[in-house]
């Protein structure tokens, strides 16, 4: 049992994943139940899961966004004053 837990604790890869493919909640009730667990005992894979939620949810936004606006468009100025600082 405790090589068990020490499994589920030491997997940030797996977690890490299913938290960018967003999967955890597909899986299995097992698999859901050991990801719940490592992110209530991993600080970093929390604040992973939390930053990641965050980011999913602005590109959201800006998705929406971009289908209400019209494409942004840089001033023509602002495109030679770079042009000028890459040279």
């Amino acid at each position: 049992m405790k090589n068990y837990f020490s499994k589920i604790l030491n997997n940030c890869d797996e977690v890490s994943l299913h938290t960018v493919m967003g999967i955890a909640d597909r899986a299995s009730l097992r698999k859901r139940l050991e990801y719940k667990f490592h992110i209530l005992f991993c600080k970093c894979c929390y604040n992973f899961k939390k930053q990641s939620e965050k980011i999913d949810t602005s590109i959201e936004s800006i998705l929406e966004n971009i289908e209400k606006e019209p494409p942004f468009v840089l001033p023509e100025n602002f495109k030679k004053e770079l042009k000028e600082k890459i040279k």
